[in-house]
């Protein structure tokens, strides 16, 4: 007679069914990290885009007196000191930032003369030929400066 023997243990088969799950579930969180990691640096620079534009926002409302010609609310297209700053920090970031391909404009608002936009453009380093861009819209008052 032939008795049946209990199995302990498991069998060849079981570890390698365990094994590819456990590969597959590996594989799904190292993805979900190098996603994590695009996202952070994806926002790290649309961080500095937004400083950037922030700066020239701080620059213009610092010599908000020199951006308009008289104060009757009549803004000059062309001032040299609202031009000079826009220059400036075009130049100072095209040659610092961190950002590849940096483009920044100040435009100002065609119906309301007080609103400006200032936008920072540049290239994604993470994925080649896409561009990004940060708007950043701010207001400078017409002041009464003697």
């Amino acid at each position: 007679m032939i008795k049946n023997k209990k199995q302990n243990g498991f069998t060849l088969i079981e570890l390698l069914i365990t094994l590819v799950i456990v590969t597959i579930a590996l594989l799904g969180i190292s993805a979900l990290q190098l996603k994590s990691l695009q996202n952070s640096y994806a926002s790290y620079q649309r961080t500095l885009a937004i400083v950037q534009a922030n700066d020239v926002a701080e620059h213009l409302w610092a010599n908000a007196c020199n951006v308009y010609t008289d104060i009757s609310a009549s803004p000059l297209t062309t001032t040299t000191t609202f031009d000079e700053i826009v220059a400036d920090w075009v130049t100072k970031n095209q040659n610092q930032s961190e950002l590849k391909s940096w483009g920044g404009v100040v435009t100002q608002d065609t119906v309301d003369s007080r609103l400006f936009k200032a936008t920072v453009t540049w290239d994604d380093k993470k994925t080649e030929g896409t561009q990004q861009s940060v708007t950043q819209s701010f207001s400078i008052p017409i002041l009464n400066c003697l």
